[in-house]
């Protein structure tokens, strides 16, 4: 699993990276263009490589989406996964997303290449997030938990501080 989310972060990331040099030199617009022929490509990949598999559920989609409901009953992991993962998750796009406006104002000015750069950053981490993954067995999901959980409050909180002098020449050192 750590494998999975890992491909997914380091794909949503490099596809940053990978925009942000196509923005600066061809302009924005072009990166639509590409992924729009990009997602025709693939289409047309996964209706001719993928099998064409019958579902083996008997009964109405209302009725399996019911079933889901029986779930959240008998499995309290399943009610507290989805919401620290939806978290992390809102806590994640909101650092990217934040970040590029702010390094495209002043006192930055970066452009679109060095922006989407930052990326880089963020693929280093999901890559060692699947390293890391190795210690939960040694550590214990639920402590593991706690400790990033925790990482992610701290950081959080250091945001809200006004002072500017731990940020700023990592900030300048990429522009």
């Amino acid at each position: 699993m750590g494998i999975v989310v890992s491909g997914l972060l380091t794909g949503i990331l490099a596809s940053r990276v990978v925009s942000g040099l196509v923005g600066e030199i061809f302009g924005w617009r072009e990166m639509y263009y590409i992924a729009a022929v990009l997602m025709l490509l693939c289409s047309v990949v996964v209706m001719k490589v993928l099998p064409d598999i019958q579902p083996n559920f008997q009964g109405k989609y209302s009725e399996l989406m019911k079933s889901l409901f029986s779930l959240l009953k008998t499995h309290p992991q399943v009610r507290l996964y989805p919401i620290r993962a939806g978290l992390c998750f809102g806590s994640f796009l909101t650092l990217w997303s934040c970040l590029a406006f702010k390094m495209g104002q002043a006192p930055f000015h970066a452009g679109s290449n060095i922006i989407g750069m930052l990326g880089l950053c963020g693929i280093a981490g999901a890559l060692s997030a699947s390293l890391v993954g190795k210690y939960v067995k040694q550590v214990g999901v639920r402590r593991f938990n706690f400790i990033g959980c925790g990482l992610i409050l701290s950081s959080l909180g250091q945001s809200f501080i006004p002072d500017k002098t731990r940020t700023l020449p990592l900030l300048q050192a990429s522009s």
